[in-house]
């Protein structure tokens, strides 16, 4: 058996117009290697290109090598990029590109194909490359960017990390053999998917364990590195890597029921039990001034977890509970409970644990009869919450983490992830903490887009709303 710890990364494109695409897939590979704590090399070739010879790399490659035909059957990744002004400056696009993709791709051989732009047909190009390549862009299902060009080179290195990362860790998982790896190791201690956690803590569920409460169960986390944030929105840019310890965290918000335990044994009273809660409210009345259909959120003095103008039992997900009442409860487990060290989850851990080893916009895909099947929200919901745990759970066996109520974490808000901490900690302000919070997960009034695992929103630290609740973690 040939035991090897290289995965060759071939990229292929216009030859001089994708030099700033090229930088950056160059920018994606030397941060990949700086966070790689293990030796792992990659090498790239570029089709038409020379092989740039990137310092922190080791290659076996002659520097005045051109990928060939032989090389391109080699590869184990392609990666093909096809710049916004196709044929502006080049007199021909490469020859036979559309058909090395294919082939690839019927290889069951990793692909990743990038159109910046919609191809334009210039003076000079060969028009019936230029068809073909246009035909198997609208073919290719896995065509990324095709909806919209990429702003900035960065923008496009960010996508180009998040699918290089996660296509290369998933190739070197399927081939363990070849690599120099043990069966749970991920391809690099650093960075190598979305969630590089290992491969068995994804496949099967972790134990769950009995927590303090009536109900209240907690799934073991495992320690992993993952890419955190999107390209979706500038507050969750920009993407990084995060190394999270393990930990275990609850697997379904606290209850109605688990809440009521607290409050009878401290006769705790709420926020909203003494301010009153904003609640959703949907009657012949708010029609009449929002207009049919309208959505209108008023505070109601009466509104609080016991009566949040929502019909709940004991197995409802608590409401109309702000930061600091999650703060007290949490005292109060610490208690009955000690040495476990009860808190609320870091942004960080709670985006690693919903994600549990996936990539995509909620943990059973992106589309919307993805989130159906695991979450509560404004199409499904019936314009309440529901008892916790009903739908399905994730990997690690994590009941609505997208939906059914916006929870809480641990971290003072922050606009985006500029300086955000690496290695799962909470962001917190010094000296001083900010006045809001950070809220994950969407709930059953919101729309599938908030409900995606790397959605994130913020709300003062005494925000009391019908459709916010939490979970707590523990050591």
């Amino acid at each position: 058996m040939t035991v090897r710890s290289t995965t060759i990364v071939v990229m292929i494109g216009c030859p001089s117009d994708i030099e700033e695409e090229k930088k950056c897939f160059h920018k994606v590979i030397r941060d990949w290697n700086s966070a790689n704590s293990q030796d792992r090399n990659i090498i790239l070739l570029a089709k038409d290109w020379k092989v740039d010879a990137v310092p922190e790399l080791k290659s076996n490659t002659e520097p005045q090598a051109i990928v060939n035909d032989q090389l391109l059957k080699d590869a184990d990744i392609l990666v093909a990029v096809f710049w916004r002004r196709l044929g502006q400056k080049t007199k021909s696009a490469p020859s036979g590109t559309a058909e090395e993709i294919m082939r690839h791709v019927d290889a069951g051989k990793p692909t990743l194909v990038y159109f910046l732009d919609e191809p334009q047909a210039t003076t000079g190009i060969d028009q019936e490359q230029f068809q073909q390549l246009k035909q198997f862009k609208e073919n290719y299902v896995r065509t990324r960017g095709i909806h919209g060009t990429f702003k900035t080179p960065a923008e496009f290195r960010n996508t180009l990390s998040h699918d290089l990362a996660s296509t290369v860790n998933k190739y070197v998982r399927e081939h363990p053999e070849e690599f120099l790896i043990e069966p749970r190791q991920s391809i690099v201690q650093g960075v190598a998917d979305r969630s590089l956690t290992e491969p068995d803590s994804v496949s099967s569920t972790p134990p769950i364990i009995a927590g303090p409460l009536p109900g209240m169960k907690f799934a073991q986390i495992p320690a992993g590195t993952f890419w955190m944030g999107s390209a979706e929105n500038d507050n969750e840019k920009p993407t990084h890597p995060v190394k999270v310890d393990a930990f275990k965290m609850q697997t379904t918000p606290v209850t109605v029921g688990q809440f009521r335990k607290f409050v009878e044994e401290t006769f705790y009273r709420t926020h909203a039990e003494v301010f009153g809660s904003h609640v959703l409210i949907r009657d012949d009345l708010t029609y009449a001034i929002y207009g049919s259909g309208a959505d209108a959120l008023m505070h109601e003095r009466d509104a609080n977890w016991l009566s949040p103008y929502l019909e709940q039992t004991d197995k409802h997900p608590v409401v109309c509970i702000d930061w600091e009442d999650t703060q007290a409860f949490i005292a109060w487990l610490n208690q009955c409970d000690p040495g476990k060290g009860y808190r609320l989850p870091t942004e960080a851990e709670w985006e690693y644990a919903c994600r549990a080893g996936t990539m995509t916009n909620y943990y059973t895909g992106n589309s919307e009869d993805d989130l159906k099947r695991v979450g509560w929200y404004e199409d499904n919901s019936r314009e309440a919450t529901h008892p916790v745990g009903e739908l399905e759970p994730n990997a690690w066996g994590l009941y609505d983490m997208h939906g059914n109520v916006w929870e809480w974490c641990d971290d003072d808000w922050h606009d985006n992830y500029l300086n955000a901490p690496k290695d799962g900690s909470p962001w917190i302000d010094e000296p001083e903490r900010s006045d809001r919070r950070v809220l994950r997960g969407g709930g059953w009034t919101s729309d599938a887009y908030k409900c995606r695992s790397s959605h994130r929103t913020d709300c003062p630290y005494g925000g009391l709303y019908s459709f916010m609740g939490f979970r707590v973690v523990c050591r």
